[in-house]
């Protein structure tokens, strides 16, 4: 367990709010990069900025675009850390993603989503905007990943199916009805969910969904 502590000291310091250890090795091994685990790292936005958001106001993108850009920096910074430690890593960030051909432009899609490790984990599930959403956070919250060799240790949970159930908050406030209301399950394609082509990326669904806006007015 000692390089997992090391790990959560170091993501913490960087400003980390979550962290999670991931066994990857039940996907192809060409979409892995023939990494066996990640982790799954998370910074939180703040209640008074998701509180913000409404219908009708213009959105600010600003909290939003600095935690991304910060997360991707965390990430990058995790590797170069576990590389110092010999363990071979992966940061998945934009711009590796990008140069080494892992991401397409034109669909807007990855080889390996960051979602798709954090459903691996067990914390959540693929909301009717496509988004993950948690019990604890909803979507409220900017994340990335890296792929490893460490010897991790991988929390051990089943995966979370879909808690939307009839609601559809999020298919109601789309400004651009991009959102088709169909429950997210395994094997479903993001485009039976999300007309890609058609969503501005307001981020009006995360913020106002019901599971993020119970994290927002909480305590």
């Amino acid at each position: 367990m000692r390089i997992n502590e090391e790990i959560v000291d170091f993501v913490s310091n960087e400003g980390a709010d979550l962290v999670e250890f991931v066994d990857i090795s039940v996907l192809p091994d060409s979409i892995r990069r023939s990494y066996r685990n990640a982790i799954l790292v998370g910074i939180l936005l703040s209640k008074n900025y998701l509180r913000s958001f409404s219908i009708d106001r213009n959105v600010d993108y600003s909290e939003f675009r600095k935690k991304e850009a910060s997360m991707d920096r965390l990430a990058v910074s995790l590797a170069k850390f576990l590389v110092s430690k010999g363990y071979p890593s992966y940061a998945q960030s934009e711009s590796n993603i990008a140069r080494d051909g892992l991401f397409d432009a034109k669909t807007s899609t990855s080889t390996l989503p960051h979602k798709t490790i954090a459903l691996l984990a067990g914390i959540g599930w693929i909301g009717k905007d496509d988004l993950l959403v948690t019990p604890k956070y909803g979507s409220g919250f900017c994340m990335c990943t890296v792929l490893t060799d460490a010897p991790i240790f991988p929390e051990k949970r089943k995966m979370v199916t879909s808690q939307c159930g009839a609601c559809e908050t999020c298919k109601v406030i789309c400004p651009e009805q991009a959102i088709s209301g169909k429950n997210w399950e395994i094997g479903c394609s993001r485009d039976s969910l999300v007309d890609i082509n058609r969503c501005k990326q307001c981020l009006k669904c995360l913020a106002l969904c019901v599971w993020t806006q119970r994290f927002a007015q909480s305590s």
